[in-house]
């Protein structure tokens, strides 16, 4: 009978019981901190991509926009002046009145673009003068006595298109991560207009855009050889694409 009492009274399952809790909450405890370190070194490894993806594409961008807001294109012509012919515009008032009329012949030549890009890379000029051959004035226009002729001359290229793809590779010597191909699309709209987008190669999925503002339109006025200037000044750099 006494041994039993004892057995009742013995403590040593509760202290087995209470060790067993104890390593369970131990393990519970270390179960969410190793979750939680392998979730702060996922998002880590996930923010340092992004952000290689970022500089990657943001240099890449720079580089062609460097190229672009300093590039500057014009028109160019030759031009030629025919002899003075005299022309009978005799009125009833003025039977015998009589007026120098001239001829003026424009033909349009290669314009003069100051990219760095070769034209084989980056075929703006030929776009640009395709552009503004299509803005021309009718092939004869009067101003008075003077006759204007207009013609697009046979060395001007007409470019199909004003979209175009390069295909760039990060100087990185110090950032192994960010020497990868990146794809450039450069579009040159009907006004003038430039904006790009890129993405990386490899991975089409991460893309920025930029968008440009013009100085102006080209221009041609008679008796000049070459229009007004145009340039670009850079607007944005985004990951949304431009609206409008």
């Amino acid at each position: 009978m006494k041994k039993i009492r004892e057995k009742l009274r013995s403590e040593s399952g509760a202290s087995i019981l209470l060790a067993l809790l104890f390593f369970l909450l131990c393990a519970m405890v270390g179960a969410s901190v190793l979750m939680a370190a392998a979730s702060n070194a996922g998002k880590s490894r996930s923010n340092r991509e992004e952000q290689q993806k970022y500089l990657t594409l943001s240099s890449a961008l720079q580089l062609v926009c460097d190229e672009l807001t300093a590039a500057e294109y014009k028109a160019s012509f030759a031009w030629t002046k025919t002899e003075e012919i005299m022309k009978n515009v005799g009125t009833v008032d003025k039977p015998n009145l009589v007026v120098d009329h001239y001829k003026h012949y424009y033909e349009q030549k290669t314009g003069e673009y100051t990219g760095k890009f070769p034209e084989g890379v980056l075929p703006l000029r030929n776009t640009l003068d395709s552009l503004f051959a299509k803005t021309l004035p009718l092939p004869k226009t009067f101003e008075n006595t003077d006759e204007y002729i207009y013609q697009v001359g046979s060395g001007v290229t007409v470019a199909p298109g004003g979209t175009f793809e390069l295909t760039l590779t990060v100087d990185a010597d110090d950032k192994p991560g960010l020497a990868q191909p990146v794809k450039v699309e450069v579009t040159l709209d009907e006004n003038y207009r430039l904006s790009l987008k890129a993405w990386l190669e490899n991975d089409s999925t991460y893309t920025m855009y930029g968008t440009f503002l013009t100085t102006g339109t080209p221009e041609l006025t008679a008796g000049a050889t070459s229009s007004t200037a145009i340039g670009w000044t850079l607007g944005q750099i985004t990951r949304e694409e431009a609206k409008g």
